[in-house]
């Protein structure tokens, strides 16, 4: 029974490894990244708001893809690093690839931040860090970021 699953997971590691142009990024154009509810709390106008919308579309289907990038070089550099006799070539490469992709996804959010700071106001900047410090950004923008009842369970 082990061996049927050890079998199983080899498989799909092998199947994520042998396929990096899968892609993995969720469609986020159903569900725009900021709701219109801060739209209206922000007092954008309607091109303004589109462009707010765009930004953050762009930046959070940029992110998710990069992580699916990062997490297929980890897996193929985890791979390469449990064999017999690891090729260092391909675990330097791995690396760098983990460093140049990190570094990419921190040159997004600074750039996102700049841009936002660009077309918004201060006093709509802080409006907005207020209002998305409290929401996920899986949820449909009413959620709270983590259920009360269930830490009340978790600490007794």
């Amino acid at each position: 029974m082990k061996k049927k699953i050890y079998a199983g997971l080899l498989a799909l590691i092998a199947a994520f490894i042998l396929s990096p142009t899968v892609n993995y990024a969720m469609d986020f154009t159903k569900k725009p990244v900021i709701c219109s509810d801060i739209i209206d709390e922000l007092d954008l106008s309607s091109t303004k708001a589109q462009d707010i919308k765009d930004l953050l579309l762009n930046y959070k289907t940029n992110k998710n893809e990069r992580k699916a990038k990062l997490e297929n070089n980890f897996m193929r550099l985890h791979a390469e690093l449990d064999k017999e006799k690891p090729d260092i070539g391909n675990i330097k490469k791995y690396k760098s690839n983990i460093v140049s992709i990190k570094k990419a996804m921190l040159d997004s959010k600074v750039q996102k931040k700049l841009n936002l700071k660009e077309k918004l106001t201060a006093e709509q900047l802080k409006k907005l860090k207020s209002i998305m410090k409290g929401r996920s950004q899986h949820s449909d923008c009413t959620k709270p970021r983590y259920n009360k009842k269930r830490l009340k369970k978790n600490k007794r």
